[in-house]
C-alpha cells in the first residue's frame, strides 16, 4: 500500500485529532495503550523503527535529566503492543 504524507502538525494534540476524525492516521511510538478515541490498525504495513532523541533545557539538573531519559528509555524499551 502507497503511503503519502499530505500534512503534519506542530504539536500531537493536532495529529490526534486528524487521526481521531478519520481522514487520516498517526504513527506513534508505542508506549502502553492508544490515545482515547483511537485504536491500531492492523491492516497497516510495519514499519521499521527509528531513532528517537531528547534535549534538555539548558541550565537543567543533570540528576533530573538522566533520570527522566534513563524512565524514557525504560518506557520504549518495553514489549508494548503496537500503537495506532
Amino acid at each position: 500500500m502507497p503511503a503519502q504524507v499530505a500534512g503534519d502538525a506542530g504539536y500531537l494534540a493536532g495529529v490526534l485529532d486528524i487521526a481521531r476524525t478519520g481522514e487520516g492516521v498517526a504513527l506513534l511510538a508505542a508506549v502502553g495503550s492508544a490515545p482515547d478515541g483511537l485504536t491500531a490498525c492492523a491492516a497497516l504495513p510495519p514499519v521499521t523503527p527509528i531513532p528517537m532523541s531528547a534535549l534538555a533545557r539548558s541550565g537543567a539538573d543533570p540528576a533530573t535529566v538522566a533520570a527522566a531519559f534513563d524512565a524514557v528509555r525504560d518506557l520504549l524499551r518495553q514489549d508494548t503492543p503496537a500503537g495506532v
